[in-house]
């Protein structure tokens, strides 16, 4: 009887190992894929005490944590004098992943990482996808809103004052950004 009880017990996970194998994401929350990311994408100055990651991540969403949104793929939180705040948008793609929108603002900046970078999360391995997946990117002269509803990024020109103007708006669309007026 036993045996047939662990026989069974296997026989269900294997679609969860085939999938674990395949590096298939789609199981992972915004807050997921958060709490993998590297240092390098984003700085947790607050915490520089805590030598476990994955604990100083948990204490910096605690303090500043300002949306999660599980359903929507979004989640941002701020900063505050030295520690840089975020933003974040999971974009789906038809093979079940994402393409991760990762904005960063504040006074900190980490070194050569542009303020935005457009990220895939397969197989442990994190990935710049920026240039490859969003046309005419360019962080220096445009800005990119993020959206917490919906899969439309509205690209604006970057200005020191004021409204930046509307330039365009990137589409997501069966898993790729598509420049619309």
């Amino acid at each position: 009887m036993h045996t047939i009880k662990r026989l069974a017990l296997v026989a269900s996970l294997v679609p969860l190992f085939a999938a674990l194998a395949a590096g298939q994401t789609s199981r992972m929350t915004v807050r997921d894929y958060f709490m993998s990311m590297p240092a390098k994408y984003f700085s947790l100055d607050c915490c520089i005490t805590i030598k476990d990651p994955r604990t100083a991540k948990e204490k910096y969403l605690k303090t500043y944590l300002t949306i999660e949104d599980t359903a929507n793929g979004y989640m941002t939180a701020s900063g505050d004098a030295a520690q840089e705040g975020f933003e974040m948008a999971l974009f789906k793609r038809p093979n079940g992943g994402y393409l991760i929108g990762f904005y960063t603002y504040g006074e900190g900046g980490i070194e050569d990482t542009p303020w935005i970078v457009f990220l895939d999360y397969s197989n442990g391995r994190w990935t710049d996808l920026s240039k490859r997946e969003v046309p005419g990117y360019s962080p220096e002269t445009l800005e990119y809103k993020l959206p917490r509803y919906g899969t439309t990024i509205e690209v604006h020109k970057k200005v020191e004052d004021g409204d930046a103007p509307l330039l365009y708006r990137l589409t997501w669309k069966n898993g790729k950004f598509v420049k619309t007026e």
